[in-house]
């Protein structure tokens, strides 16, 4: 989690000064792939600590600079960015499925192979990536940062973007445990999460309509109100219910509490960020979404679920969405 506040601006302004996010995407995937090699023959807990925090270190890097290029690549040839995020929603789907068939097969200790062959999967698909030139800024970091933190939109925005985190980051690592508190299989867990993303899925592959009214535009602000709306529906129903069914059903408003406002956030800094300082401001939104909110997420949710499990944990993130 540290690292995740503290380098994300590295990598967003060594895109920014370069102007070619795909050589910093190729370096970050090289980077992780040796930084996990030690975890494949080692179980010390010292070893295994030093790689994750470097593989962590270059891991971080991997979405400022791919949201940067994505931006750029639908601001010079069309589409729009929810069609090219989804395809990270279907891979989620799909590494969770395909381990868990192999760990049922073959037992745990393949796991630390499987995700070494998933970042050299990643890492030949990036290398095959055609460079794509982004307009480069060469001014340093903090005035960049200066710079966006004048505009009143992005603070604005920012910090919508810490308190989503805030309130629903560390929530996810305990749904399991809420899940087997209701009696809900081992088995049974992974669909819940399927449910969610599936709906993510559909929702952001269709932004182009769901974020526009005819000729009219809706603006981000209003975007977000219905996802913290939604997101206190959502965690409302998830306190009070026990039902495993209409719980099942309840998981389709991630879509909107998650997938529907992360591209909304993107699009904004997309149509109202200048190119050159597109890194530094995809950097700034991970690091007070995922970094700062999110450490703060899941040590408050812990402290939360441990004094009264899911339905206090739960019942006062939606309180926190509403307020």
């Amino acid at each position: 989690y540290m690292t995740g506040i503290v380098m994300p601006l590295f990598w967003g302004h060594l895109v920014d000064r370069r102007g070619d996010a795909v050589g910093v995407l190729r370096w970050v995937g090289l980077g992780c792939v040796l930084a996990f090699l030690p975890i494949l023959w080692s179980v010390d807990f010292w070893v295994v600590l030093g790689a994750t925090v470097i593989w962590s270190i270059f891991r971080v890097g991997q979405i400022p600079a791919l949201d940067a290029l994505t931006l750029s690549h639908v601001k010079r040839h069309g589409g729009t960015y929810g069609r090219f995020r989804s395809w990270g929603s279907a891979g989620f789907i799909a590494g969770g499925v395909l381990l868990g068939w192999l760990v049922s097969i073959t037992g745990r200790d393949v796991i630390p192979f499987a995700l070494f062959g998933a970042l050299i999967a990643s890492l030949i698909v990036v290398w095959g990536i055609r460079p794509e030139t982004i307009e480069a800024r060469p001014s340093p970091g903090l005035r960049a940062v200066r710079r966006l933190l004048a505009r009143r939109d992005l603070r604005a925005l920012y910090l919508a973007a810490f308190l989503s985190r805030l309130v629903q980051h560390g929530l996810y690592g305990f749904l399991p445990l809420h899940l087997q508190d209701l009696g809900i299989s081992d088995w049974a867990v992974p669909w819940y999460w399927a449910v969610g993303v599936m709906s993510e899925i559909v929702l952001i592959r269709n932004t182009r309509h769901l974020f526009s009214q005819g000729a009219i535009r809706r603006s981000t602000r209003s975007i977000l109100v219905v996802c913290f709306i939604a997101a206190t529906v959502q965690f409302s129903l998830t306190a009070l219910v026990t039902s495993p069914l209409i719980l099942l059903a309840i998981m389709a408003l991630h879509g909107v509490s998650f997938g529907v406002w992360y591209v909304a956030s993107m699009e904004h800094l997309g149509a109202h960020v200048d190119e050159s300082d597109r890194g530094t401001a995809q950097a700034l939104f991970q690091i007070t979404a995922f970094g700062l909110g999110g450490t703060l997420s899941a040590v408050s949710a812990g402290y939360l679920f441990e004094a009264g499990a899911g339905p206090l944990m739960f019942g006062t993130a939606a309180g926190a969405c509403a307020a």
